[in-house]
């Protein structure tokens, strides 16, 4: 539901093939079981009601045209004509063919720290936010280049697999807080094995990686991973965010400031950006390093002047409407529910008064 196209899985998963354009419609499918059962208590009440009134003996008598089944009837008929109309309003869509497109670029995987240091505000508003506009500013200039996102703090996982559309990748940044791992630490080096893996195998695209961290904290072999990277021909660029003047590591709950962490002796812990370890990183990685001052034009050129190679990507397009067969039952459904006469079939005798 990124966007309007959806790229085929390798086992041709039948969700590729069909889905609903404005899937947001289904939800009121809710409040049919809620109309239901109202009138399931309209109707026990004004039985109850009728009782109170009349004998059941005398009921058939007084109004020997009126037919108990017709209006539970209509209500069917016009409860599914209103779900028709709501599948209608979602809009099935039909995959109509299996398209290979053919594109020029990289693969670009961005390994972002979240640790709880991320939330520093020695750059505003903060290294997190500063570090997620950079990227959302670099993703802008790629043309058809594939990128994916890891994110990492004490360990590292997939937030999004390598893909170009390149609007989903946004939103998933969007979506990004140092909430999203429960082990604290920064393990770079975990990051890029993990992004070394990611990479297909079987593509033929350079490959580069993208390490945005404070570096601070540094806790396994990251020097170790970019050589291995580098001899895998996969270029590791780094962007320092922080400053050397370092700051204080807020305690963010929900989006508010609680206070500032403490070292045991009580004083408030300052994060520094560890710049030389990135420099290097980026060294041995045969990339470059870069600081959250830089533009990231500066990156875009680097990765830029990468040499591009076509590679292909199965997707299905040409989404056929489905829409109207819904939307025709669903005429018919409720014209039925209006038509239905409340009294019985004709042909049955009436009590002359």
């Amino acid at each position: 539901m990124i966007n309007n196209t959806y790229i085929a899985a390798i086992n041709n998963d039948w969700s590729d093939l069909a889905r609903f354009q404005y899937p947001f419609f289904l939800y009121v499918l809710w409040a049919l079981p809620i109309l239901t059962v109202l009138f399931i208590l309209h109707r026990y009440k004004a039985k109850r009601a009728l009782q109170k009134v009349v004998s059941k003996k005398l009921q058939s008598t007084l109004a020997p045209t009126q037919s108990k089944y017709k209006q539970s009837l209509r209500f069917i008929f016009f409860s599914s004509g209103i779900a028709l109309l709501i599948l209608a309003c979602a809009n099935l869509q039909m995959g109509g063919k299996k398209v290979e497109t053919k594109t020029m670029g990289i693969d670009i995987l961005f390994c972002l720290d979240v640790s709880n240091s991320m939330n520093a505000q020695d750059i505003q508003p903060n290294r997190l936010e500063r570090a997620k506009l950079y990227i959302s500013s670099l993703i802008e200039q790629l043309g058809s280049d594939r990128i994916g996102i890891i994110v990492f703090a004490g360990d590292a996982f997939v937030q999004l697999p390598l893909t170009t559309d390149h609007a989903a990748a946004k939103m998933f940044l969007n979506s990004i807080n140092t909430d999203l791992m429960p082990v604290q630490g920064t393990a770079i080096g975990a990051a890029i094995d993990l992004a070394m893996e990611s990479f297909p195998k079987e593509s033929k695209r350079n490959q580069s990686i993208v390490v945005i961290t404070d570096g601070e904290n540094h806790e396994d072999d990251a020097e170790e991973a970019a050589k291995m990277a580098k001899d895998k021909n996969i270029k590791i660029f780094t962007v320092g965010m922080g400053s050397a003047q370092g700051g204080p590591i807020p305690i963010v709950k929900e989006g508010q400031i609680l206070g500032y962490r403490k070292d045991a002796d009580g004083n408030t812990v300052t994060s520094r950006l560890n710049e030389q370890m990135l420099y290097d990183l980026a060294e041995m990685g045969g990339g470059t390093y870069f600081n959250a001052y830089s533009s990231s034009d500066d990156l875009f050129k680097k990765l830029n002047s990468i040499k591009k190679s076509e590679s292909a990507t199965k997707e299905y397009s040409d989404y056929d409407d489905h829409f109207q067969i819904f939307l025709l039952w669903s005429f018919i459904f409720i014209l039925l529910s209006i038509a239905l006469p409340v009294n019985r079939w004709l042909g049955v005798n009436k009590t002359n008064p």
